[in-house]
């Protein structure tokens, strides 16, 4: 190896690792830190998703309060006689095309038998005919709700309505509210029942959180997807489809869901989720009918391929800014081996010339 090379190296190596060293940890401070913002703005993305649903079951309540102490629901409760069906389903009527949120208020008698159903068709009420009027007592929700002492509300899983035993297209995301109501001796004499439109809940839940970006999802809490980053994802409960669902797709994710709230990171990703309980809203106003444990998980996911691309240009500036000081450092480092090597030259001249006089 020349002498000029071994200069060289002797200036350029120790500053070029000073260089890369410094630039690597350069570069994955402003990582962390970008990816520490990202985390933060996950974890208040999902709080608002959570903030944006509850409102919904609250006025849900409410209207459910509202209806139970109307004068013509509780004439129903003592004495269904025709007059009191029609003042019931003219004060239905009129409550269900001023709210335009609800697919059908029913009442339903101590039997089972619906006595009236008020339906919401292109913004309109319509009366349902005597003979589409149903028989209840077999659905879960009747046989529960009118076991339950009066003041007590039961709220049904958020799903797709089924009419004739077929869902119902196009999909019609619906809430079932249930209410008994008691006559004066307390005896239970019906049900009030809302079919809540989950629609628009939906809707606000998808314009709020995706204001940052759209990778949130909306999970039950046996984990099938309500609103997914993938509509064909959604509903798989409906149809039986387990492989819809994220204990099946991210098992390890999903055992990490058991908290009310929580951020992970996994080798396939960042994980933010927080759980919303409606029962726990309004407790001991509400219970459900369901056995299943009765939340909705806000999660975001943003998988590895997104988090690669969290510092692009940052990295390329950076990349080109080291590349700029190792070319200075070459030009230096040459610099110096060149004069060094002047240096060393004449000094050898000279004491050539010294000795040569001695």
């Amino acid at each position: 190896m020349s002498k000029f090379i071994q200069i060289f190296l002797r200036y350029f190596v120790p500053g070029a690792l000073i260089i890369v060293v410094g630039a690597w940890f350069i570069i994955e401070s402003e990582r962390q830190h970008r990816l520490n913002d990202i985390k933060a703005e996950q974890r208040m993305a999902v709080g608002l998703g959570a903030q944006a649903l509850l409102p919904h079951i609250q006025m849900l309540v409410a209207d459910m309060e509202y209806l139970r102490r109307n004068n013509s629901v509780q004439d129903m409760a003592t004495a269904s006689t025709p007059q009191n069906v029609s003042r019931l389903q003219a004060e239905l009527a009129n409550f269900i095309r001023s709210r335009k949120i609800y697919d059908s208020v029913r009442w339903v008698d101590a039997k089972g038998d619906e006595l009236t159903r008020v339906e919401l068709y292109q913004g309109q009420a319509q009366i349902a005919p005597a003979a589409t009027l149903r028989h209840e007592q077999d659905e879960a929700y009747f046989k529960v709700a009118m076991a339950s002492p009066p003041g007590k509300l039961y709220l049904s899983r958020l799903s797709l309505n089924v009419e004739h035993q077929e869902i119902e297209r196009p999909f019609k995301p619906t809430l079932r509210l249930a209410a008994s109501i008691a006559d004066e001796r307390g005896e239970t004499r019906g049900l009030l029942v809302l079919n809540y439109l989950g629609d628009g809940m939906l809707r606000h839940f998808e314009a709020t959180t995706h204001t940052f970006g759209n990778q949130f999802s909306l999970l039950d809490g046996a984990g099938y997807w309500l609103h997914a980053v993938d509509p064909q994802d959604e509903w798989g409960f409906m149809v039986g489809d387990t492989a819809r669902s994220l204990p099946v797709r991210h098992p390890e994710a999903w055992s990490r869901f058991q908290d009310m709230a929580g951020q992970f990171e996994l080798a396939d990703g960042l994980w933010t989720f927080e759980t919303v309980q409606p029962l726990e809203t309004h407790s001991p106003t509400l219970q459900a009918v369901d056995p299943m444990p009765y939340r909705w998980i806000i999660v975001s996911y943003l998988h590895q391929e997104q988090l690669l691309t969290v510092l692009p240009r940052q990295h390329q500036r950076i990349w080109l800014a080291i590349g700029s000081l190792v070319i200075l450092l070459a030009i230096g480092s040459t610099l110096l081996a060149r004069q060094q090597q002047r240096e060393q030259s004449r000094e050898l001249r000279y004491q050539a010339i010294f000795y040569n006089a001695l």
